[in-house]
């Protein structure tokens, strides 16, 4: 009975969709399984087509005598049109545009869309850029802007992410780090103001009429439409600064919408701006206070970037001594003054803040006015008081007040290179340490090893039910399972997107990564080919659906090459002598309508789908000699499909095809998982995705709903920074064999 239940519970084949929409005709190139290469590399490629973007732009809106408007990402359409598509999430409604402006709103949505030129009289861009300038607007993204500070604080940090850009055309270039490569994004200069225009009721008209003065208009768009004070989201103390409003737009576009920076790690952002390598810290966890001011709290803006936060991971929304909990700080400068006294420098992204208790900024010793300052120590550290949430604090509060704190390695120095690999984990409901990499080195070196997920915050909505957490350990040689291990990764308690060990000198040799994935499933997330089918059945058209696909698709291809190099490894073993793999494949025909699934039985081993048909990718992570070695055929995926890299998306969706990646049940020494044939029939398996669910899927024999079997993957992306150019990372197949 017991084994039965296991049987139940868990999926013979581990299912991940690969991609959501059908290929388009433009090729997806991902640069994701480039060999070691300079740290730079990466980014100078990125940064180079960007300039070459902007460039062609630039002479094509001075061809047409127009400024430049993004087709794919245009605010002023989408508002007009009360779509909301650039605003809101898939699955997330944050802001209400449906309803017309009325006397009394609150700022729940932004009223209007203006360019730069028609909002501020003189504008700039980073003329006057530092760690104070940028504060936060109607968004809770504040882990972003305190990003901002930080990379404002390093010198020609902002430079290096904004790599071309031409304020007459209104053109902007910007260059990101995600899920392990350099992308561009390229944006107009629209941005949401707070209030409507003249002409839409609001209370700010109803207040000018009152006095009834012949250019109430002009007053109205003078006192409410001008300058930075207007902007709905991020804005520059500055009146008349503008790159705090347009970064926070270019990041907001590359994750496909506003409502996806609701909340989030400023470690995690400072990885995307910077492309360095993130780790958790709780101040509790600190071993030696002043080895770590020493080593590290002392280096920031030069070895690394802080982040802070307190009142986690309970939640807390309260304050101590004016840190309000829950909230994101940035550590902008460590000084020690010449008494002895270590004090530390934040800023709250609120930018200016109140003078009433609680406030945002610290209250304690060293804060603005207090005792302890004199006019030396104010002329030893530069400080001058004033209300810019800009605060100096004893570094033992610090580490009492604030409990979570993002380190940040930077990798400034050009010797730095680094080497990745993708891979598709089945994981099991039950985890077990599995060897997944080797590791070469051929000198001695530095390591700094990540372990990674997919971000899914680019294609939120599409998420699925499974979340995971990461774990690795290192071990000399091949390794084993047992605790011989030179170094582990800590588990993050609050951070999933990544963990990392980082060790000061490494001898030349072997190294052996094995891995680890927990998985908790959240019920109340529907699974990706039911949140697709709704998605397609609930909208009149569907270009949220596309974009936010089009970010899935290119995020679940890293996985192409690894499952590749897995085929043709299974072909050879089946061809060779011993136990042979089971290669369940189907296949489908790319001329039939999206709509329908074609029969996909007894089709000979030797069939070779069609050149354009849409792929289903099939891994055996068992290897089982015992299993039938029947073989069902399914097309592979395309060897080309949409660049995604560029964020360019399709004006018109086409209609939806899944593609997916089959994972057979993880196989251990140590683990009681053993997978089941499959006892559903191929036509079964290829409609199943695309009708809805009947009582016999959801119910069990008692009529109680149930859940469907256990089937979570995870495609990871190991990453070794290292200043070895002849360092090599292999991945382990099934069989323990190098791949």
């Amino acid at each position: 009975m017991i084994d039965k239940i296991w049987k139940r519970f868990t999926s013979s084949r581990f299912e991940q969709a690969l991609a959501v929409l059908p290929p388009c005709n433009e090729p997806l190139q991902s640069t994701s399984e480039h060999t070691n290469e300079s740290f730079n590399a990466g980014y100078e490629r990125a940064a180079r087509e960007c300039r070459q973007k902007v460039d062609w732009i630039i002479k094509e809106c001075k061809t047409m005598n127009q400024k430049y408007r993004d087709p794919d990402w245009d605010l002023e359409t989408d508002f007009e049109h009360r779509k909301g598509n650039c605003l809101n999430r898939l699955d997330w409604q944050k802001f209400d545009l449906n309803e017309e402006p009325k006397l009394g709103d609150e700022l729940d949505a932004p009223k209007t869309v203006r360019r730069v030129s028609d909002i501020f009289e003189q504008p700039t861009f980073m003329e006057k850029a530092d760690g104070g300038d940028v504060k936060q607007g109607c968004l809770d993204d504040c882990w972003v802007i305190a990003a901002f500070s930080a990379l404002a604080s390093i010198d020609g940090g902002l430079r290096r992410i904004c790599v071309a850009y031409d304020m007459g055309i209104g053109v902007y270039g910007f260059v990101f780090h995600r899920d392990g490569e350099w992308i561009y994004c390229i944006i107009d200069d629209k941005l949401y103001l707070k209030c409507p225009e003249w002409h839409a009721p609001s209370v700010q008209r109803d207040l000018l009429e009152q006095v009834d003065r012949e250019n109430g208009e002009y007053l109205y768009r003078k006192t409410y439409q001008t300058g930075s004070k207007a902007l709905f989201f991020a804005q520059c103390r500055d009146s008349n600064e503008t790159w705090a409003p347009l970064l926070e737009k270019a990041y907001a576009k590359a994750h496909g919408d506003y409502t996806s920076l609701a909340g989030g790690w400023i470690g995690e952002c400072l990885e995307d701006l910077c492309g360095g390598v993130t780790a958790e810290i709780l101040s509790s966890d600190i071993l030696d206070v002043d080895r770590f001011w020493d080593e590290e709290l002392s280096t920031v803006n030069q070895k690394f970037l802080f982040g802070a936060s307190t009142g986690l991971p309970r939640s807390g929304r309260g304050n101590r001594n004016g840190i309000s909990e829950g909230h994101a700080y940035v550590v902008l400068d460590a000084r020690m003054l010449k008494s002895g006294q270590r004090l530390v420098k934040l800023r709250n992204p609120w930018g200016a803040v109140g003078k009433t208790k609680g406030n945002g900024v610290w209250e304690g010793p060293w804060c603005d006015g207090s005792k302890e300052w004199t006019r030396d120590a104010q002329q030893e550290l530069g400080h001058e008081f004033g209300n810019d949430a800009i605060f100096w604090m004893p570094y033992e509060d610090l580490i009492g007040k604030f409990s979570h704190l993002n380190r940040t390695r930077l990798f400034l120095d050009p010797s730095w290179y680094c080497c990745q690999r993708w891979v598709s984990v089945a994981v099991p409901w039950l985890a077990v340490w599995r060897k997944q990499f080797s590791v070469k080195l051929a000198s001695e070196s530095p390591l700094v090893l990540v372990l990674a997920q997919l971000d899914r915050r680019y294609f939120y909505g599409l998420h699925g039910q499974y979340s995971f957490k990461l774990h690795f350990r290192l071990h000399a040689g091949e390794g084993s399972t047992d605790d011989h291990y030179m170094v582990r990764s800590h588990g993050n308690y609050l951070m999933d997107r990544s963990v990392s060990v980082e060790l000061d000198a490494v001898s030349p040799g072997s190294y052996t990564i094995y891995v680890k994935i927990t998985a908790e499933r959240d019920l109340s997330e529907d699974p990706v080919e039911e949140v697709v089918r709704q998605e397609c059945f609930d909208r009149v058209d569907n270009e949220k659906l596309a974009q936010v696909g089009q970010a899935y698709n290119l995020a679940h291809s890293k996985a192409r090459d690894y499952m590749d190099r897995v085929s043709d490894h299974r072909r050879r073993m089946a061809k060779g002598p011993g136990p042979r793999p089971c290669l369940e494949r189907y296949s489908c025909t790319p001329s039939e309508k999206a709509s329908r699934w074609l029969d996909a039985k007894n089709v000979n081993s030797t069939h070779t789908p069609a050149p354009t048909a849409i792929g289903r990718a099939d891994i055996d992570m068992s290897f089982k000699g015992q299993q039938d070695q029947r073989r069902r055929s399914s097309p592979t995926l395309p060897a080309t499909a949409p660049d995604l890299v560029k964020t360019e998306l399709p004006r018109t969706p086409e209609p939806v095809i899944h593609t997916a990646l089959h994972l057979r049940g993880i196989s251990s020494q140590k683990s009681e998982w053993q997978p089941e044939g499959s006892d559903r029939s191929s036509r079964d398996r290829l409609s199943y995705l695309s009708r809805p669910p009947s009582d016999s899927d959801t119910e069990g024999s008692s009529g109680s709903k149930k859940p469907k079997p256990w089937n979570a993957v995870c495609i990871t992306n190991l990453r070794v920074y290292s200043t070895d150019e002849k360092l090599t990372v292999r991945t382990f197949a099934e069989t323990g064999d190098l791949l």
